[in-house]
């Protein structure tokens, strides 16, 4: 079977079962395949831009194709774009750096299966701990109390997040990030992503995951929540 269509295959069986199996398989196609990205040429000094897909609700998604067949179905569908190869690695750098980028929809016009930044965060995380990469983990310093604080506001708001967890995770001793880990949905995920986008306390990039995935569990370990219900 082509790696094409495993990736395929390993989408639709997670579609249809949202089973753990079936997300770790999904997660092993994403993580080692080469996807199609398009960019649209923007004058005659050839400069590129990326060209992104806006759903009914107005969010902004970044479009991924498995292959070029599915790259000229997204093609016949949108404005004339040329194919660019990526990684899923490559587009999370760029849903990071950008926070109106709500997620990544894959096979937009076939399979139209969307991750979120939470799915991202994921499957970042879990290769690197996989790979054996370095991971520290330690609490930000008292500057970023005003964060936490305005974030308790927020979540006394929420009755569905039971906890909230704020770190600074270094990994390779190189990249810091922010993660905020919380005992909460998926909604209350995009609820707090939203009150960041209207309410702009930091210019730094927070990583959002949940407490339920194994990663999360591992670097909460010896943190104690800032919030508790």
């Amino acid at each position: 079977m082509q790696e094409d269509t495993k990736i395929k295959t390993a989408i639709s069986m997670f579609k249809n079962s949202k089973g753990s199996i079936f997300q770790e398989e999904l997660y092993h196609y994403l993580k080692n395949h080469i996807f199609w990205i398009p960019i649209s040429q923007t004058d005659l000094l050839e400069k590129v831009s990326l060209a992104f897909l806006t759903d009914s609700g107005g969010d902004t998604f970044i479009p991924l194709c498995t292959d070029i067949k599915e790259f000229e179905l997204l093609k016949q569908n949108s404005l004339s774009v040329l194919p660019k190869q990526c990684s899923i690695y490559d587009c999370a750098k760029i849903v990071r750096e950008l926070i109106e980028v709500k997620g990544i929809v894959i096979n937009p016009f076939s399979d139209n299966l969307v991750l979120n930044r939470e799915n991202i965060n994921y499957i970042i995380a879990h290769s690197m701990l996989r790979r054996g990469e370095e991971v520290i983990v330690g609490e930000p310093k008292e500057e970023y109390r005003i964060i936490k604080y305005r974030l308790k506001e927020f979540m006394e708001t929420i009755p569905t997040i039971k906890k909230a967890y704020l770190l600074s995770v270094i990994r390779e001793r190189k990249s810091k990030n922010l993660t905020l880990v919380i005992d909460g949905s998926d909604k209350d995920c995009k609820a707090i992503v939203d009150f960041f986008n209207t309410n702009p306390i930091t210019e730094e990039i927070i990583d959002i995951l949940k407490l339920q995935s194994e990663f999360s569990k591992n670097i909460i370990k010896e943190i104690a929540p800032f919030y508790v219900k």
